[in-house]
């Protein structure tokens, strides 16, 4: 395996951390990984533990240690380097031996918001990385939304909507905004979306509200809500949570296989489609 660290750009903190199978006869699907922590540290649970995952099931995997707290703000922070991992991945397909048309992201909690938003918002021009970047180049070919933070609303959780838009005292238009599910278009990609119902840190209805908005649009979708877990539990194994035992969920863990076989099934379809 190899892996090394790119730093997208001189002035901030953010880092692309690659784990590449280099033993492997065909190109592989890739995983972009962004961990969450409300935009102001990143969770080490929902990070390389995550990565190894999708790495032992015949993915290359990516992770994006993003921009926080005032680095955040919506476009040119996090959602910058949220694009510039997955243009990155595409970009360098052939010598990451990965797959571009089978290039996935993942989120976590406020990870979930910004992979959520590069899912929505990928033709933002903002975000472009090159002046000449063909158009979809940094469009994921399916996102995961773990427990994200989806709404800004109602089911807003104040410190990842305040980091993205740069104030904690947000208009209701800046919330708005900061909406992921105001951003679906027809153009949005596919998702699976999965929470926990009795998580008390961002609640479950931002993973239906934004099911709801995939569904008017007829974009395809998975949801799953377990009935106990709580908010970041990542994989919820023992390994990973011995810290939080509250978050060694066995029901949950399935989660994980189930994402997995989700991204080889959209995967092969997003492929097929390309090839029409």
């Amino acid at each position: 395996m190899r892996t090394e660290v790119l730093t997208p750009r001189a002035d901030r903190k953010a880092t692309l951390t690659t784990y590449i199978q280099t033993k492997s006869d065909t190109p592989r699907p890739a995983i972009v990984v962004y961990p969450g922590g409300g935009y102001s540290h990143l969770s080490w649970r929902e990070a390389e533990p995550v990565a190894r995952v999708f790495l032992a099931a015949g993915f290359n995997a990516f992770i994006m240690r993003y921009s926080l707290l005032e680095d955040t703000k919506f476009p040119d922070g996090a959602l910058w380097d949220a694009s510039y991992a997955v243009w990155y991945v595409r970009e360098h397909a052939a010598e990451l031996n990965v797959d571009p048309h089978r290039v996935f992201v993942i989120g976590f909690s406020a990870g979930g918001h910004l992979a959520g938003s590069i899912g929505t918002r990928w033709a933002d021009p903002a975000i472009r990385i090159t002046p000449d970047m063909p158009r979809g180049m940094n469009r994921p070919d399916g996102m995961i939304l773990s427990y994200g933070v989806l709404d800004g609303g109602k089911y807003w959780h104040d410190e990842t909507i305040g980091y993205s838009l740069g104030t904690m005292t947000p208009t209701d238009e800046q919330r708005a905004d900061a909406t992921v599910m105001n951003h679906v278009d027809a153009e949005t990609c596919p998702a699976f979306i999965w929470h926990c119902s009795d998580d008390g840190s961002v609640p479950p209805r931002n993973s239906f509200l934004m099911a709801r908005k995939l569904d008017e649009y007829k974009i395809p979708y998975e949801l799953h809500v377990f009935p106990r877990g709580g908010h970041g539990l990542a994989n919820g194994t023992e390994e990973i949570c011995m810290e939080n035992p509250q978050l060694i969920v066995e029901d949950v863990q399935d989660w994980l296989p189930m994402a997995v076989d989700w991204c080889l099934r959209c995967g092969q379809n997003e492929k097929e489609d390309a090839a029409v």
